[in-house]
């Protein structure tokens, strides 16, 4: 899993980050970090369940102390590299890091950047 901190992310555009600017001390973030209505257990919880729901999810690794997950998205042949870090702002409230990056390639025509959009709009509507 990375460290949000001394993440320093790609220029090549196959890559994108929606996370708070003060969860990160070396880059800056493509997007805000999304906030979800609800504690860290449960966005946790929620998230787990929607990756084990997914195909295209793998090789899932958590550190719930953390409060942070990593995982593999396929599309095609292709793998992409999604890690999420939660930092519960209130017992209703949590932000979320999230990087999704491609493995290969220089482009990745948006694809990263809606699977974050997606995971928080599904999380969003579970919860």
């Amino acid at each position: 899993m990375i460290d949000f901190r001394t993440l320093e992310k790609s220029a090549r555009p196959n890559r994108w980050l929606a996370a708070p600017k003060d969860m990160l001390a070396v880059t800056t973030p493509d997007a805000p970090g999304p906030r979800i209505d609800a504690g860290a257990a449960e966005v946790f919880t929620a998230l787990l369940t929607r990756l084990g729901k997914d195909p295209a999810a793998s090789d899932i690794q958590t550190d719930e102390g953390a409060w942070q997950l990593s995982y593999v998205a396929k599309i095609f042949v292709f793998k992409d590299d999604v890690d999420v870090k939660l930092r519960e702002v209130s017992s209703h409230e949590t932000e979320l890091a999230i990087y999704s990056r491609s493995r290969v390639g220089y482009s990745d025509f948006g694809v990263n950047k809606k699977r974050v959009e997606t995971l928080v709009s599904e999380l969003r509507a579970a919860l």
